[in-house]
Order: structure tokens, then C-alpha cells, then sequence
């Protein structure tokens, strides 16, 4: 429970602690104010985030330049402190945001709470492990390393393939890990979870831009937070786009905010959000672009501004937001552009979320994964489908809204007025947006995607729906009006909640779950086995248990301080490491030859299999049975002549077994 809390509580309050004082500085001493403090976290992560980013790529280890980071930002507090009063920054803090985002943080992660980082692995998809190897790999070695320099060091081998991919928030994964002292694999999940807690923020800010009362706004950006929407996209391990959710909502808000009444503080922030969105998922480019230029188009024609002024901010704003953005001589980041708009196959990771299932996956839970009975389910549809309509009706009216607005007295059109219309075009156009650009049969996997993430905006046409709907009626017409909202919107973060606990905690038993395999995660044998290489270092270690993300992946993960072959070459993504003709069920990776060569292994070394009939690897010779795991075994072969036979489960190719002779050679 410590390990859980100390790895969760660097994750959730790192935003604060850097963005706070990075904010007072910019207002020169004065108090923040509440909109400062919603902001703040998303400031401290951005910097953090484009910093780590940007300093990987010139060869700076994060495990040198997080210390960093936090001595700079040490000492900023200390100087603002002395100068100003340590108290003045907090006197305008939303103490009830910052508890709603803590529980939405608590709740959403009740599978990392009960299992903790070591034991909890959410769904256990190839995508978990890839961030993990890639944030590891900027944290142990210089950005350059090649695959010569590699080593025995498998579990790098990942990471060095998929260095030249978006990596900002692998950075700020690797961030996390140096501030708690912990490896990159026990800060996934905690750095995970900021993308829905972080939503609140985010939605607070827009329900503030659409004059919703204080209430209001916090029971809908919480009802946000706890989506079951949500709480799918991150069991599914997609970490760079759920981190990224919040960011995107914060640097619309700020957009909107930008282009009513522009200043230097704005841009600044709006560049700096725009830019931390595109370093933690590049495929938001595009959304990100179009967002910026709606928001400009929409102050034009709903809250009239001038032409000039707002092409020339938003020219201001490209120009800023590339400036800032980390720059690297890899264009291998720039394919995931590509990726947003491929034809994607029938199968898919959310190929089951489709038709009427859709709506009970939006709003109360995942039923293919919970697996209730058929009355259940049609249950979960109606409640999905009924607060779709009411949200419907809230687009409707905000827009409405919007259009009235545009044709009052000028005398009557303030900022905040101003500023209600460009954000009620924005959520409708966020809303339906993904509907119309992609669902079109071809994109279906990009466009549940894009509908899940901008999920959140629906909570807030909701909101929009059921508020009063006339400041003409009584003073009690109005509290019971407020009163009816406030407990409709009680009942929406309930349903919200509890299908939100009950998928985690779902995911969360040692049972079989579809497209799941947190068995794996909680395997007592399995993890002891991983206990002990954590515990073990300078070795040399084969790895002979089994292929793919559990049996080589993490195995040779936790054993990262030795040196470690594979018997089996693959180790993750049905990548087949050394091989040029592998199996035809993986693909070829040529490189990260020595990581599979077993001629190369010294005469004394550990060697693990697993006592079963399909055993990847069979030990002939001199060879001590020094423990045993339930079915794994940890062999200790040599100084003697030994064998090491891998069979036809290893899936070793014939050009791996036939290495040209070398006078090194120990072991067969």
C-alpha cells in the first residue's frame, strides 16, 4: 500500500507542484487565481513533459535531467516564497476541484489501489509493455544507443525499436519513475490514471466559459471523470491518447478563451498546451489545428471579433506552438499523422464496441466485459440511450443559444457572453464531430477512439439540458430548478461511478475476462519468479520459459540488472528478434542478433524453463536445480559441458541454430 501511494502521489501532485510556482512567477508575485489553479497542473505537466522530450533527443537521460527540473523548480519556490509569502499562492485555491479530481484519480484506479503497481496489469496489452520498455529506455541510455550498443540488455529491446515513435509521454512516464525512485513498469498505471482525473480540471474550465453555476460544473466535470468511456480506453493500456484527453479539453478551453480577448499570458499558455498535446499523442495534430481555427471562426460569427485580430492570433499561436515543440532529426513520429487516417481492420482492440452497445459503454459500462445477463444489458442500453437524448437536447439548446446570442444589442454583449457562444459551438462540434468525420465504416476503430475520448464533452451538453431554462420565472421556481439539476446530476455521477468500479473491479479479479489477462498479473509463481530477478543482479540469465510480452517481455524486464538471452525470439508484437525469416505467424525484426544467439552464453549461467511439455528449452548436462517457482525452473549450468536444446515451442527459425563457429562459443 506505501509502494501504491507513494507512486500515485508523485503522479497526481507532480502537476502541482511544478505548475504553481511556474504561474506565480508569470503573475509576478500576485495570487493565483481559481483559474490559475486549473490550469496549473497542466502547465507543470507540459513543461515537464517538453522538457524530458526535448532533452532525450540530445542525448540527456532522464535520469539526469528530472533532478534537474525539480532543483530549478525547488529553488523557484524558495525565491517566490521568501519574496512574497509562502501562503500567497493558496488563497484563491479550489480546494472542492482538487478533491473531486483526487477521488475521480482514486476511483478510476481502484485495480492499481487494490493490487498495487507490481500486481495489477489492467487488460495486459502489448501496447502496456511498449511504453514501459520505450520510457525505461530514455531513462538507462542516451537517446543515440543502437542496437550494437545494445548488449544483453533485452529489455531495451523494445524500447530502441520504438524510440523514433511519439515519446512525450513516455518522457513524462520516465519522469514520474525518477521522482519516485521506482522503474518505469510501477509508475504505468499511476501515470495512466491522470488522464481521466485531469478531466475534471479540464471540464471545470469549460463549464465556468458556459456561465454554469459552481455546482454545476464540478458534479459534471466529475460525472466526465468517472466516464466508463474513459475507464475503457485506459483498462485498454492506450496511454499516450487517455493522458493526452485532458490536455486537449484544456487547450480548447484556453482557444476559446484566446480568441475573445487575446493577451500575451493566453498565447502562452494556449501554445504551451497546444504543444504538450501534440509531444503526448501526434495524432491530435490535426484535431488540435482544426480546434484552433473552429474557436477563431466561431469568435468571428457568434462572438463577433475582427477578422484581422483573430487571424493574426492564431498565426501567433502556430507559429509559438511549433516553436516550443521538441525537435528531432527522426521523422518516424510524424507516421503516426498516418495512422489517424488508414483503413483500419474488422478486428481491432474495440471492434465489439459498435451499434446500441456503444451507448452502455459511454455511460455505464463496458457489458461485453462485465458479461451481465441479457436484461441487464438492455438495461445498461437504455440508461446510454436516454442520457444521450437529454445531451442531444443540450447540444441543441447551446447551440440555439449560441445563434441568439450573435443577434443582441452590442450594448448587452459582454466578454462573458462572448465567450458562453464560442464554447457552446465548440462542445457541439467536439460532440458530433467524430460521428460525422469517421464513422463511415472504413475508420471505425479511429472513430470509437476519437467518441470515447471527447466522451467527457457529452457530460457537459447534459449539464447544458437540464439547467434552468429561463431567468424569467420566480425566485423559488428557480432554487427548485437548481435543486432538480443538482440531484440529476448526483445521479449521473453515480450511474457514471458505479460502472466505472464495477468494470476496474472486474478487471481486477484472478478470473477469466475477455481480452484480459490480469491472471498473468496476479500469478503468485510468476511473480515470485520476477521478485527474484528484481532482487538478482550482475548474471548472466537465459530466459527459456515462453515467447511474447509475459514469458520474455517482463521476465526479462525485471531482470534488467543482468545480462539475459532468449531462447524464444519473441519477445513482444509478434516481433521476432535476429530473424530475417521467421515463423510466418511473427514478423521479422533483423536486428538485436545477440539477444537470441545461445552460442554466445558464458560457461556458468542461469538458465530458467518451465517444467512442462511444451518447454521452449531443454538443459542437458551439467546443470543444478537451484529453486523452483510452482512450474518454473532456475537451473544452474557449467562450469562443465552443458546443452542447451531449444524446441520446436521456442519457434526458432533454422538461421538461429546455425550460427557460423566462433572459438567463443560455450554452449550449443
Amino acid at each position: 500500500m506505501l509502494l501504491t501511494a507513494q507512486c500515485m502521489g508523485v503522479a497526481f501532485l507532480a502537476g502541482y507542484l511544478i505548475g504553481a510556482p511556474l504561474v506565480w512567477l508569470v503573475r509576478r508575485g500576485k495570487p493565483l487565481t481559481t483559474t490559475d489553479w486549473l490550469y496549473a497542473p497542466f502547465i507543470g505537466l507540459g513543461a515537464a513533459t517538453l522538457l524530458t522530450h526535448q532533452l532525450a533527443y540530445f542525448d540527456i537521460r532522464i535520469v539526469w535531467s528530472a533532478p534537474a527540473i525539480w532543483v530549478a523548480v525547488g529553488l523557484l519556490w524558495l525565491i517566490l516564497g521568501l519574496r512574497y509569502g509562502w501562503r500567497t499562492p493558496y488563497r484563491n485555491c479550489p480546494r472542492s476541484v482538487l478533491l473531486a479530481t483526487l477521488v475521480v484519480y482514486l476511483i478510476q484506479g481502484l485495480g492499481l489501489v487494490l493490487n498495487g503497481p507490481d500486481r495489477y496489469a489492467s487488460r495486459l496489452h502489448t501496447d502496456r509493455f511498449n511504453y514501459i520498455c520505450v520510457s525505461q529506455f530514455l531513462i538507462d541510455v542516451p537517446y543515440s544507443t543502437t542496437w550494437e550498443e545494445l548488449g544483453q540488455r533485452a529489455y531495451l529491446a523494445d524500447g530502441i525499436k520504438l524510440k523514433g515513435d511519439r515519446i512525450g509521454v513516455m518522457a513524462l512516464q520516465g519522469f514520474f519513475a525518477v521522482t519516485a525512485g521506482q522503474p518505469a513498469s510501477r509508475m504505468f498505471e499511476s501515470t495512466l490514471l491522470l488522464g481521466p482525473a485531469l478531466v475534471v480540471p479540464a471540464l471545470v474550465l469549460f463549464g465556468r466559459a458556459l456561465n454554469f453555476t459552481r455546482t454545476q460544473t464540478l458534479l459534471a466535470a466529475m460525472a466526465g471523470g468517472l466516464l466508463p468511456a474513459l475507464t475503457t480506453l485506459h483498462t485498454l493500456c492506450f496511454m499516450a491518447n487517455v493522458v493526452a484527453i485532458p490536455f486537449y479539453l484544456a487547450s480548447s478551453a484556453a482557444s476559446c478563451a484566446l480568441v475573445i480577448a487575446p493577451s500575451v499570458r493566453r498565447l502562452l499558455l494556449t501554445a504551451l498546451l497546444t504543444a504538450t498535446t501534440a509531444s503526448l499523442y501526434i495524432e491530435l495534430v490535426p484535431l488540435l489545428a482544426a480546434t484552433a481555427f473552429g474557436a477563431g471562426v466561431f469568435g468571428v460569427l457568434v462572438g463577433r471579433c475582427r477578422w484581422w485580430r483573430v487571424m493574426s492570433v492564431l498565426a501567433a499561436l502556430g507559429v509559438l506552438g511549433l516553436a516550443i515543440y521538441p525537435k528531432s532529426n527522426a521523422a518516424q513520429q510524424l507516421d503516426a499523422l498516418g495512422r489517424s487516417s488508414s483503413v483500419t481492420p474488422a478486428e481491432n482492440p474495440v471492434s465489439w464496441l459498435q451499434g446500441e452497445a456503444t451507448f452502455g459503454t459511454v455511460w455505464v459500462y463496458d457489458a461485453w466485459s462485465i458479461e451481465p445477463p441479457v436484461s441487464r444489458r438492455r438495461i445498461v442500453t437504455a440508461i446510454g440511450v436516454a442520457l444521450s437524448a437529454v445531451a442531444c437536447v443540450g447540444l441543441l439548446r447551446l447551440v440555439c443559444g449560441a445563434i441568439a446570442g450573435r443577434f443582441k444589442p452590442v450594448a448587452e454583449h459582454e466578454p462573458t457572453r462572448c465567450q458562453a457562444g464560442v464554447m457552446s459551438a465548440m462542445v457541439a462540434c467536439l460532440a458530433v464531430g467524430p460521428l460525422l468525420l469517421f464513422y463511415d465504416g472504413k475508420h471505425n476503430y479511429q472513430a470509437m477512439k476519437l467518441l470515447l475520448s471527447l466522451a467527457p464533452v457529452w457530460v457537459i451538453a447534459l449539464a447544458g439540458a437540464i439547467r434552468p431554462w429561463s431567468e424569467a420565472v420566480s425566485a423559488l421556481s428557480r432554487r427548485s430548478w437548481r435543486l432538480g439539476t443538482t440531484l440529476a446530476l448526483v445521479g449521473v455521477v453515480f450511474v457514471c461511478g458505479y460502472g466505472t468500479s464495477a468494470l476496474t473491479l472486474r478487471l481486477t479479479k484472478n478470473a477469466p475476462v475477455p481480452m484480459s489477462h490480469q491472471q498473468a498479473a496476479l500469478d503468485p509463481s510468476l511473480n515470485a519468479l520476477k521478485a527474484a530477478l528484481r532482487h538478482t543482479g550482475n548474471q548472466d540469465i537465459v530466459l527459456g520459459i515462453g515467447p511474447g510480452m509475459v514469458g520474455n517481455g517482463e521476465l526479462s524486464f525485471a531482470a534488467r540488472r543482468n545480462r539475459v538471452w532468449l531462447a524464444c525470439p519473441q519477445i513482444n508484437d509478434r516481433h521476432a528478434l535476429g530473424c530475417t525469416s521467421p515463423d510466418p505467424t511473427l514478423r521479422p525484426l533483423p536486428m538485436g542478433r545477440q539477444l537470441v544467439d545461445l552460442t554466445t552464453v558464458p560457461r556458468e549461467a542461469f538458465v530458467l524453463t518451465v517444467d512442462s511439455p511444451h518447454a521452449p528449452l531443454l538443459v542437458e548436462g551439467d546443470k543444478r536445480l537451484e529453486v523452483r517457482y510452482g512450474p518454473f525452473l532456475v537451473w544452474r549450468v557449467g562450469p562443465g559441458p552443458y546443452k542447451l536444446i531449444a524446441t520446436e515451442f521456442a519457434m526458432r527459425p533454422p538461421e538461429l541454430d546455425h550460427p557460423s563457429p566462433t572459438p567463443k562459443t560455450a554452449a550449443r
